[in-house]
């Protein structure tokens, strides 16, 4: 489409400085938006989901603009949201992914002297025609651009995989690989801007018909956020008037648990629950994620009371008596048992990877975000993911692809299986494993 299609690559370090009325700012900041819902976070696998002229050209031709001011209204647009998004925090996480992935996407789809200009802008050399033969990349292609930039900048997994040349304590990279670069700069920058807008909302009380139409944006947002996450939820049973349960459908009992942790326990399940067991329970986001996972799975109240009690526990500050008055609540609470008696659905992934980072002694969000690149590349090891396939999940989750990483690691460790896809949902990547096994007992 052409809004994804721009020169030069917008980094958006400078606010518009225009007159506009309400009316124009707000039919702009919903073009915008309709970039952002039609750009998927992640590519499936088996193919390119969207690339600069995959997506729909109508979004800005049906909002009335002319083409030659799609940067124009690109920026006005972006900017807008980022005072709609700022708050609240899923909104803001959301905001944050799908913009970090037009970036990739305009990135993957610019000619070289257009990303040479983007790396210039946000402070990094490139050398014309200086590309090492020992780089990555550049050998035999038509590739003529190195990228100079700190040692010290350089993601890990770059470094891990010698993609990178070591030249008078600066590190050259390709082009292709220095979009990895700035795409963190890009989210660092974006991530301060929007704490910005968050300290400064109360300008924007000032202009009603302004406020009026950032509430507007934010009711719509919320909205989007929330249907994203209801279709990431894996298949849910109808119950009697028709509508979506959310409660569990799975086989996940006591007897079959040591089983299917081995097998079918997607990565940040699977990570939790063996952290657990080296002694340090799990702090509140990691209980709240494991919980809900663990209901859906199929798991009984019973069984649920009896397994978080012998898991808890095995941290010597937590005692029978302690899990009873501060834990139980919470496991019954989550069956329905307690409160208002709703079983709340397991997070899906997107909320998984906006979980905020773990801190010291804490263990929860999405691995193939959180980790290292050598906790990776160990971890892979011990997930039985095949040498062969770990390049590809490393670059997806440098890349910020932690969907697709995790659905390469699924590919990997279930050959053959039928259920090959997106994964965007733990609960899912349990029963296609499930289901996978089923198949080849069967035969």
């Amino acid at each position: 489409m052409e809004m994804l299609a721009i020169e030069p690559l917008p980094l958006y370090l400078e606010t518009p400085s225009v007159g506009l009325s309400t009316s124009e700012v707000e039919a702009m900041a919903g073009a915008r938006l309709r970039l952002l819902v039609a750009c998927p976070l992640h590519i499936p696998l088996g193919g390119v989901a969207c690339d600069a002229g995959a997506l729909s050209s109508d979004l800005t031709l049906n909002a009335g603009f002319d083409v030659g001011d799609l940067p124009y209204i690109d920026a006005v647009g972006h900017f807008t949201l980022r005072l709609a998004f700022s708050e609240p925090r899923a909104l803001r996480e959301w905001f944050v992914q799908k913009e970090l992935r037009v970036f990739r996407l305009r990135w993957a789809a610019a000619s070289e002297d257009v990303r040479a200009v983007a790396l210039t802008t946000a402070g990094l050399v490139c050398s014309v025609d200086t590309a090492p033969d020992e780089l990555p990349g550049t050998v035999g292609a038509t590739r003529s651009l190195a990228v100079s930039v700190p040692f010290t900048s350089v993601p890990p997994v770059l470094i891990a995989q010698r993609r990178v040349v070591l030249r008078h304590g600066k590190a050259l990279l390709s082009t292709e690989d220095a979009g990895c670069v700035i795409g963190h700069l890009f989210e660092i920058h974006l991530r301060a801007a929007l704490d910005l807008a968050t300290a400064g909302a109360h300008h924007v009380q000032s202009h009603v018909g302004f406020c009026m139409l950032v509430e507007r944006l934010r009711a719509c947002g919320e909205q989007i956020v929330a249907r994203e996450e209801r279709e990431a939820l894996p298949e849910a049973t109808i119950d009697g008037n028709g509508g979506r349960s959310d409660f569990p459908r799975g086989d996940l009992t006591l007897s079959n648990f040591e089983e299917q942790l081995q097998q079918s326990f997607p990565p940040c399940m699977r990570h939790m629950v063996l952290s657990q067991r080296r002694g340090q329970h799990l702090k509140d986001q990691g209980r709240l994620q494991l919980r809900f996972f663990l209901r859906q799975a199929g798991l009984p109240l019973a069984s649920a009371l009896q397994w978080w009690k012998v898991e808890l526990t095995r941290d010597p500050v937590i005692d029978a008596h302690s899990f009873s008055k501060n834990y139980a609540y919470a496991i019954e609470h989550a069956y329905g048992q307690r409160g208002a008696s709703a079983c709340r659905a397991g997070f899906g992934c997107a909320k998984i990877i906006q979980l905020p980072f773990p801190k010291v002694h804490e263990v929860h969000g999405c691995p193939f975000k959180i980790f290292s690149s050598g906790q990776l590349q160990a971890a892979l090891e011990t997930w039985g993911v095949a040498p062969g396939a770990r390049p590809a999940i490393w670059e997806a989750a440098l890349a910020g692809e932690c969907t697709k990483a995790c659905s390469l690691c699924f590919d990997s460790t279930h050959p053959g299986s039928k259920f090959s896809g997106h994964i965007r949902h733990p609960n899912a990547y349990l029963r296609w494993s499930r289901a996978h096994y089923a198949a080849c007992t069967r035969g």
